[in-house]
């Protein structure tokens, strides 16, 4: 599944049960990630993310210029979260 993470919680019995991979496309952190997809949507994916089994999800992110790798990269560490980068 590939989504923006926004409704994971709607459909988590279905993610739970049937699906072995989600891929989240995230733009960045915060600020980033708002300034694209609208206020606090953010906030909402990694609320949702908690919801689900980690070992299944994957961050993806197309890298724009404002896109800081290094910090993006290391939110997603330390929240032991998978992550991957599409250039």
């Amino acid at each position: 599944v590939i989504t923006n993470g926004t409704m994971i919680g709607e459909h988590i019995d279905v993610l739970d049960r049937c699906i072995d991979k989600i891929y989240i496309s995230v733009d960045g952190l915060k600020a980033l990630h708002d300034s694209i997809r609208g206020e606090d949507v953010f906030d909402k994916v990694t609320e949702n993310l908690k919801l689900i089994d980690k070992s299944k999800v994957r961050i993806m992110t197309v890298t724009t210029p404002q896109l800081d790798i290094t910090e993006f990269a290391s939110y997603f560490k330390e929240n032991k979260i998978n992550y991957g980068l599409m250039i």
